[in-house]
């Protein structure tokens, strides 16, 4: 199993304020998690307790507690996002991609525009195997 977390250290002020936005009924409901398991985590639950309680996952309770030591109450009303990395068309990618595309269409298709025969599908899905059919592609 897990190794049990200490405790949450949150000052008087800021668990007023946690408890504060849990009873508010105007609370986004995000906001209102994010204060009950760092509550919990302050009360000196494990972390996969907190996770199962609150049905998050226990990285999303870890990542808060680490969120909340590092910046404080904007851990709790502050706009998170994750850092990604952009996603760049690189000459190798591309040349995947052609393959990719010749081995989908044909050397044809690649050439010009991809003609796909008329398949009738409702709401715009097409099956893969009516596709495959059609084009007469296999993997």
């Amino acid at each position: 199993m897990f190794i049990a977390a200490a405790t949450l250290a949150v000052t008087a002020g800021q668990k007023r304020e946690l408890e504060r936005l849990v009873r508010n009924g105007n609370s986004p409901q995000k906001v209102v998690l994010r204060c009950k398991a760092l509550l919990l985590a302050h009360e000196g639950v494990a972390n996969a307790n907190i996770a199962d309680q609150l049905k998050i996952s226990r990285p999303t309770v870890l990542a808060l507690r680490a969120a909340c030591i590092k910046n404080g109450m904007t851990a709790v009303t502050g706009i998170r996002r994750r850092k990604r990395s952009p996603k760049v068309l690189t000459p190798e990618l591309e040349q995947r991609l052609g393959w990719l595309a010749i081995a989908w269409f044909g050397a044809e298709g690649v050439r010009g525009r991809p003609e796909l025969p008329s398949i009738s599908c409702t709401w715009g899905y097409v099956s893969p195997s009516a596709l495959f059919a059609a084009t007469g592609a296999s993997l």
